[in-house]
């Protein structure tokens, strides 16, 4: 018997989901490599002097590109939500959790974070005095932090959602619980300066792409009880 979800999902749509996962992560390196905004971890003379020395049409440009990749993540984990979820209520509401929590982080990484990034080099290049683009651009810094827990979370609920329907169960499920739990501890080691939350983040999304894009999920035999949150589904 096969996974009523994302068996039964369009190929195309799970390819495409695949696909979108990997178009993130190189939209990120991508970005790196144009933007190279400092970090709190750089020190103070250190950010003060890559903010002078950057160059404001890269460090835009790769604030875009970074953006389209976020626009690219947002609808994989919408479809990661709806194909998982559908054998228990706990894989439901894991499921759903996930939704609302990957939402909750694109908006802070991107409407906060950007947004104060892009404000700091824009006064730079128009005459803002540096401790003022200095507070703004710790704004982008901490606005990063604070969205940590929510990768966290994304990644248990999605984990937690897999192992529930019993699908992908490794590493979107096992991988997904592992890795949320090494970013909700991601706060605490920055403070001691170890910074491990974005190679881990972007390395479960290579994986998860790669499974898409690869893996037709096979379930054991799901429960013949209904779920109280989801409707039942008929199995041939």
């Amino acid at each position: 018997m096969t996974h009523p979800s994302l068996d039964r999902t369009d190929r195309g749509l799970r390819r495409s989901a695949g696909a979108g996962a990997l178009i993130y992560v190189a939209s990120f390196v991508a970005a790196t490599f144009l933007t190279g905004q400092p970090t709190v971890h750089d020190g103070q003379e250190s950010i003060e002097h890559t903010l002078v020395e950057t160059e404001l049409g890269f460090a835009y440009a790769g604030m875009y590109v970074l953006t389209l990749g976020f626009l690219v993540l947002l609808p994989v984990m919408i479809f990661l939500s709806a194909a998982l979820g559908r054998r228990s209520a706990l894989s439901s509401w894991a499921a759903r959790t996930a939704a609302a929590v990957g939402i909750a982080y694109i908006v802070i990484i991107v409407g906060v974070g950007f947004s104060a990034g892009a404000a700091a080099l824009w006064g730079l290049e128009h005459g803002l005095d540096l401790p003022s683009v200095l507070s703004l651009n710790n704004v982008r810094n901490f606005a990063y932090f604070v969205a940590t827990p929510f990768m966290g979370m994304y990644a248990i609920a999605i984990g937690v959602a897999a192992l529930g329907d019993r699908v992908l169960v490794r590493w979107m499920g096992w991988g997904g619980v592992v890795v949320g739990a090494a970013f909700l501890l991601a706060i605490p080691a920055a403070a001691i300066g170890v910074q491990y939350a974005m190679p881990i983040w972007l390395l479960w999304w290579i994986g998860n792409g790669i499974v898409l894009l690869r893996r037709r999920p096979v379930a054991a035999e799901a429960s013949t009880e209904r779920s109280p949150i989801e409707p039942s589904v008929r199995h041939h």
